[in-house]
């Protein structure tokens, strides 16, 4: 697996700042294939300006305009060991099923969780899902970001960074989340899971 962490050039990326789904057929312009095959985890960081980008092959930059590396390097998840205790940093969509009922018949939807409660859930169910258990969270930062998918009207679509120390249980589960991510809308910034032990 490659981590790149790019620098991006406002101006040009103007047009991908305000529609994720731009920034999605844009990063992948650096790949061959689709996001999965390849592996495509990303995450904007809006206060530093950069893309923190996660892929199974190298993503050829200059592919892009309006994109610098940073920082590149190659991860080896297998050192994650388990019973290990380390701090990770997750970019996830927090969601949850809201079930409408009608006399015709019963419909559900996915819902953001905005109750911070709920969220903590959430990350503490989801964690134990990828083979961890949450020890602490040290704290959540709350983004967003807006899709304008084949043109229909913007919406927005919210983005929680949990910075959390966790216990791996399941190391082979572990693993598979950090290279796969977690939760929803992994083409649109949300997923990436980066252990600060890797960093």
């Amino acid at each position: 697996m490659y981590l790149y962490i790019l620098k991006y050039d406002i101006k040009k990326m103007r047009m991908e700042l305000h529609d994720f789904d731009k920034m999605h057929k844009t990063i992948m312009r650096m790949f061959k294939s689709n996001r999965k095959e390849e592996g495509v985890l990303f995450y904007n960081d809006e206060k530093d300006q950069v893309i923190f980008l996660q892929s199974i092959n190298k993503p050829n930059v200059e592919a892009c305009t309006g994109f610098s590396v940073v920082h590149s390097e190659e991860i080896n998840y297998d050192e994650c060991i388990e019973d290990d205790e380390i701090d990770i940093e997750i970019h996830v969509n927090p969601v949850k099923t809201d079930v409408i009922k009608s006399k015709e018949k019963n419909s559900s939807r996915k819902m953001l969780i905005t109750d911070s409660y709920e969220k903590e859930n959430w990350v503490i169910r989801k964690m134990l899902e990828s083979g961890a258990t949450v020890k602490k969270i040290y704290k959540e930062i709350q983004t967003s970001c807006y899709i304008a998918k084949d043109g229909v009207k913007s919406r927005e679509l919210g983005i929680s960074t949990f910075i959390l120390r966790v216990r791996i249980d399941d190391r082979d589960k572990f693993i598979e989340a950090c290279k796969n991510g977690i939760g929803q809308q992994k083409s649109y910034g949300s997923g990436l899971m980066l252990p600060f032990v890797i960093l």
